[in-house]
């Protein structure tokens, strides 16, 4: 079998079930998700799909975590370890994935908003990898 080389990947598509019987006078169950990403660097692939699959196997486990809402959002997201930056629209701050539930807090409060939120102090934006997020002061 002669290999084949893939010149560019623009989509992957990862899915994976799982059917279980909880007890015998109950019904089989099927769960399965699919995930879909757009790929922009061939090199990302493996990494990707690696991702992917590990987060669709910890849904199917049910060992999720659900991430606490902090009391004060906002006084909390100061928190955060944010680096100044500078574009062409003035200064902003921005803070990398580290991790923590805070930062997971706050992306998927963006997630819901469409990428963006509007809190007293700051406007917050969610960059177009998922793994950054930008903030710039609210003029007063």
């Amino acid at each position: 079998m002669s290999e084949k080389k893939i010149s560019h990947i623009v989509r992957l598509t990862v899915g994976k079930g799982k059917t279980s019987r909880p007890s015998e006078s109950e019904e089989w169950v099927r769960d399965y998700y699919e995930m879909e990403a757009v790929i922009e660097n061939p090199s990302d692939l493996e990494d990707m799909r690696a991702n992917m699959r590990g987060l669709i196997e910890e849904w199917l486990s049910g060992k999720t975590k659900t991430v606490p809402t902090p009391p004060d959002p906002e006084t909390a997201y100061q928190n955060l370890p944010w680096t100044q930056g500078e574009g062409p629209r003035g200064p902003y701050q921005k803070v990398t994935d580290n991790g923590s539930d805070l930062f997971r807090h706050l992306k998927a409060q963006l997630e819901q908003n469409k990428g963006r939120l509007s809190l007293t102090s700051h406007y917050y934006w969610l960059g177009t990898e998922g793994n950054i997020i930008f903030r710039r002061a609210k003029k007063k």
